[in-house]
């Protein structure tokens, strides 16, 4: 049952809607936070929301017509490949993760919601930045098998060692140092000392 105030309210309650819908509808796309995106079947961009400069640092005018390999991680064309060749067979592919770089050279970690429009011959794809989650996974990841070190290591080197590995895959660490100090000395030593160029990424 509807309760007699709202019964007898009616239409006041709809006021608060937009009358243009249509007009809504047309500027939604740029309205959203994740990035929406167009692309043609030879891999290039037609069309990007105004999220996408945001995300990627890339305005609109510098990405139409680029082939969209050019932004993604070079470790992962191939499988974006695959990706976009599962979209275009079966229609749609949901839950796609890979990494694109930024303007400024950072990675940027995206999931993809993608759909195949047979009649217009173009991908649509919804992208969600999660760099924040998969670096917070990460470290999750490192303070447990930094944990699972200190119980398996036969000596204060061998812990270290597995330390700078550990931290080395979450960011570039060829310089590594653990100094201990002696209180009652006041003295610095040295178990791990470790210097390397580190190789580019």
């Amino acid at each position: 049952m509807v309760p007699a105030e709202l019964s007898r309210a009616g239409p006041r309650y709809h006021t608060g809607m937009p009358r243009n819908l249509d007009a809504l509808s047309a500027k939604l796309p740029e309205l959203l936070l994740d990035p929406v995106v167009v692309v043609d079947e030879t891999g290039r961009f037609v069309f990007v929301t105004a999220a996408f400069e945001r995300v990627l640092g890339y305005a609109k005018a510098e990405v139409i017509g680029q082939p969209i390999f050019d932004l993604v991680h070079s470790e992962d064309r191939e499988r974006t490949r695959a990706g976009a060749a599962q979209v275009m067979q079966t229609g749609f592919h949901v839950h796609f993760e890979n990494r694109y770089l930024h303007k400024d050279g950072r990675v940027v970690h995206m999931m993809w919601s993608a759909q195949w429009s047979e009649a217009d011959r173009l991908r649509i794809g919804v992208a969600r930045d999660v760099t924040a989650l998969k670096q917070a996974e990460a470290a999750r990841e490192a303070i447990y098998k930094i944990s699972e070190a200190a119980q398996v290591a036969e000596s204060l080197p061998e812990l270290c060692r597995a330390i700078h590995t550990v931290i080395d895959r979450l960011l570039p660490a060829g310089n590594f140092y653990v100094a201990l100090l002696d209180e009652q000395s006041g003295r610095l030593s040295y178990p791990y000392c470790e210097s390397r160029r580190h190789p580019a990424r």
